[in-house]
Parts: C-alpha cells; structure tokens; sequence
C-alpha cells in the first residue's frame, strides 16, 4: 500500500512539472525519462521552432492507480485540459483548449531515487454506452 501512496505522489509531481513546462524542455528532466521525456522534448522543440509555445493549465487532475509489473506501474490520469498555444513574440493565442477532457495512461518507473513517467498512452476514448 506505501507503494501505491508513494506512485500516485510522484505522478501527481511530475504531472505539475509537465503543467509548468513552456519553451525549455529540460526542466521535465526530474519528472520524466526514456521515450516519455523524447516525446515532449519533441513537441517543445518542435513548436519553439516555429515561434511557439504550449501554456499548459489542467484542472480537475484525478489519478488511478493500475498495476505494478515488473517495477513499471501504470497510473490512468484525467483531467480539464484549459491549455493554450501562444507566440513567443507577442504572447497572442493561436490554438486554446477550454475544458476539454484529457485522459492518458502513464508508465511510470523508479529513476534516481522516485517514479518518472516513462511511457505516455494517449486517445483513451471514454467508455460511451450511457451517452444518447
């Protein structure tokens, strides 16, 4: 059970790191490795490179433990996505989300000393059957 309190701890820090990170990709360095930190390294890079940046803001954050298997443990993370793409020169919106809800499946594993995510799983699709 300490385990699983010590996880979803470390999760919710790095998912604030995350939040916090704009136009310099090494500050997710104590929260994130492997393919996981690559792919937002990319995407922050990418978007600097065209004079952009993504302002994260998320909301509601809720975080559901999975599995611990062979010492990768899987955490389902929600929440109300009010982020926004901004330029760099002029801080002018080009792309915003209003509460739009983001749900993911991380991986996260023991590096240096606390749980990194090292895997993101996106485009869970919400289960949809009592919707009309």
């Amino acid at each position: 059970m300490m385990k699983r309190g010590r996880i979803l701890a470390d999760a919710k820090d790095d998912i604030a790191i995350i939040e916090s990170v704009q136009d310099d990709w090494r500050v997710l360095q104590p929260a994130m490795a492997g393919k996981a930190l690559d792919t937002l390294k990319a995407e922050i890079e990418g978007l600097k490179a065209d004079g952009l940046v993504k302002v994260r803001e998320y909301e509601k954050l809720e975080l559901e433990f999975g599995s611990l298997k062979k010492g990768v443990a899987g955490v389902t993370v929600q929440f109300l996505d009010n982020s926004e793409i901004v330029r760099l020169e002029t801080g002018q919106s080009v792309v915003v989300s209003r509460a739009e809800r983001k749900k993911f499946y991380i991986g996260l594993a023991k590096v240096e000393g606390r749980w990194k995510i090292i895997s993101l799983l996106t485009g869970i699709k919400e289960d949809k059957k009592n919707e009309h």
